[in-house]
């Protein structure tokens, strides 16, 4: 009887796995797919204004912010630019939305504080280009929101859900609704 329920469970295992296998690599297509469509490149990212996981902002989480950052733009701007065109997209800055105060306490230097005072903004340049590189659109943006405190979400607890709000407003704003797929 053992036998046939470890024999039973692999087989479950075994189906489980090969489906989960089966949308990892429909995930990849689509990331890979994407990254043709949307291509982000980020200048001097050790000179952005705020990109800190802490008060003392550390290499690994400066690099893991604009990580995300960059993978969010590749996947929701790739939903606005049609087959064959292609999207090249240049951040010159971050300040993310809210900052870490130092207030003489230890052990409170991680917690990022959202005021009015310190609102998100991100500075890139875009080029819209067809297939044989014909620029179709392109300029230079100061994506901003004073006023970004209005969007609360209490069930949101993306850590860049303020940024991300500033991309997903400058992409409809820019290019008209997502292409339906």
């Amino acid at each position: 009887m053992k036998t046939f329920v470890s024999l039973l469970c692999l087989s479950l295992l075994a189906l489980v796995g090969s489906g989960c296998e089966s949308l990892a690599v429909k995930n990849a297509a689509a990331a890979e797919a994407a990254a043709a469509k949307v291509e982000v490149e980020f200048v001097d990212p050790e000179t952005f204004t705020d990109v800190k996981d802490a008060l003392v902002a550390t290499e690994k989480g400066r690099a893991h912010t604009i990580e995300e950052v960059r993978q969010y733009l590749v996947e929701t701007a790739a939903r606005y630019v049609p087959e064959g065109q292609h999207l090249k997209i240049t951040v010159a800055d971050i300040d993310m939305a809210g900052d870490y105060e130092f207030w003489g306490r230890t052990g409170h230097s991680d917690i990022r504080i959202i005021k009015a005072i310190y609102p998100p903004s991100i500075d890139l340049a875009f080029v819209l280009s067809d297939a044989s590189g014909t620029v179709l659109k392109a300029g230079e943006r100061r994506l901003h929101d004073l006023a970004f405190q209005m969007r609360i979400d209490l069930r949101d607890t993306d850590r860049l859900r303020y940024e991300k709000a500033l991309i997903d407003d400058w992409l409809r704003d820019e290019f008209g609704p997502p292409i339906k797929s």
